[in-house]
């Protein structure tokens, strides 16, 4: 019996100590974060908002990713921005779809078809 209380003790010292731990980083840092959801163009009635994924986002806040028009396809790249919202990418040259997966800091995307 005293073993099984010893143990809980060390684990909820444990607790506190990572807890205590978050909240020195918290107060040094401040921590927050914003939420924005993104959709892709509304399709109508039938289909309303594409489904859409992010698949990277910079320092900046903007986000590169897919969508598919209307939940029918192709997989058609997007960019995100503050100042500018959703816009559709056009495709690369010859490419049926697209799927943009890195972009870094100077706005560069890289992707694959």
């Amino acid at each position: 019996m005293n073993e099984r209380h010893t143990v809980t003790l060390a684990i909820l010292g444990l607790a506190v100590d990572l807890v205590a731990g978050a909240n020195a980083v918290c107060a040094q840092i401040p921590c927050g974060y914003d939420v924005q959801i993104i959709q892709g163009p509304w399709c109508g009635d039938i289909f309303e908002y594409p489904p859409t994924f992010p698949t990277d986002i910079n320092e900046a806040g903007h986000v590169i990713g897919y969508y598919w028009p209307c939940d029918i396809g192709p997989a058609t790249p997007f960019r995100w921005t503050p100042e500018q919202g959703f816009v559709t990418l056009p495709m690369p040259s010859g490419a049926q779809e697209a799927w943009p997966w890195g972009l870094n800091d100077q706005g560069d995307i890289c992707g694959d078809t």
